[in-house]
């Protein structure tokens, strides 16, 4: 566990009904889309920026896999393998990844992904960040715009 969480939250953070909580609040703050799976990748947890990115409602998209209701078919199983392959061995995966919505929109988003090892009860889960891409130019306020007075 990070040594600096556990100087500040004592040993809250092995309590997980206080982990829970905790990610119930703060989530609400984060406009980055926030989703947590089991070792199996069944999504336990997702925060309402995850819910507004991907038009699934929280209880639409728990119990569910990302793969299932998220799979956009622009990436080959080689690129999830290679993606996993580090998750697994090195514990942490970003990069950009192509998503579905549930509106069927395709669109890319980047995305970490962290592996979170619970050495007190031996089980894993990970924890996903995602952030829309936006379009070049969706992003910038527009710079040639004409202004017209009738006026003048």
């Amino acid at each position: 566990m990070n040594k600096e969480l556990e100087l500040i939250f004592g040993g809250l953070l092995k309590d997980l009904d206080f982990v829970k909580a905790l990610f119930e609040h703060m989530s609400h703050f984060s406009n980055s889309g926030i989703i947590i799976t089991d070792k199996d990748a069944v999504i336990i947890e997702v925060n309402p920026a995850f819910s507004r990115l991907m038009g699934y409602s929280r209880d639409e998209i728990i119990g569910e896999t990302p793969r299932k209701l998220l799979w956009s078919g622009h990436q080959d199983a080689s690129f999830f393998k290679e993606m996993w392959d580090d998750i697994i061995d090195i514990g942490t995966w970003t990069g950009r990844i192509w998503d579905r919505s549930k509106s069927g929109k395709i669109f890319p988003v980047m995305m970490a992904i962290k592996k979170i090892e619970l050495n007190e009860n031996n089980k894993v889960y990970y924890a996903g960040l995602y952030n829309e891409i936006l379009q070049i130019g969706e992003q910038e306020e527009p710079r040639n715009i004409k202004f017209y007075d009738e006026n003048l």
